[in-house]
């Protein structure tokens, strides 16, 4: 599991997670072949230790807030391809969508990816309850 700790991203083992009363949710995408799987660890094995970017964080926490509280949508610019500009969801969501194919379907629902350019936690929310053949909760 990767893990944002400010300035940088720590891999964190899952079964610290799972083993800790923190009341988390852990998903878990529904992979086709274990290609896919190892593929998707690789790429976040990739950001482990990359500088965490706190201003774009921090603008899109800022943009979050003004659509969350007066529907003002006002949209990031798009990151470039250098994973150093990928910031936590948005990270996970890229690599999934490269490594998954079929996970381009999150096109069509409403996330936050593509409303602000900027992904939160909710976005995986909406796909755990809109397409959990995509993404489910670990029971």
């Amino acid at each position: 599991m990767v893990n944002i700790v400010p300035p940088r991203a720590k891999i964190v083992p899952l079964d610290w997670v799972l083993t800790r009363r923190s009341g988390c949710v852990v998903l878990r995408p529904a992979w086709r072949n274990p290609g896919q799987r190892a593929a998707f660890v690789e790429a976040m094995q990739g950001f482990e230790d990359v500088p965490y970017d706190l201003r774009r964080i921090l603008a899109g926490i800022s943009l979050g807030t003004l659509y969350a509280w007066l529907a003002v949508t006002v949209r990031m610019k798009r990151p470039t391809g250098e994973i150093s500009c990928w910031i936590c969801a948005k990270a996970i969501i890229e690599s999934l969508r490269r490594v998954k194919p079929e996970f381009a379907a999150v096109r069509e629902l409403a996330l936050d990816y593509y409303r602000l350019g900027f992904s939160t936690t909710n976005d995986f929310l909406r796909i755990v309850r809109l397409r959990p053949d995509l993404l489910a909760v670990l029971e």
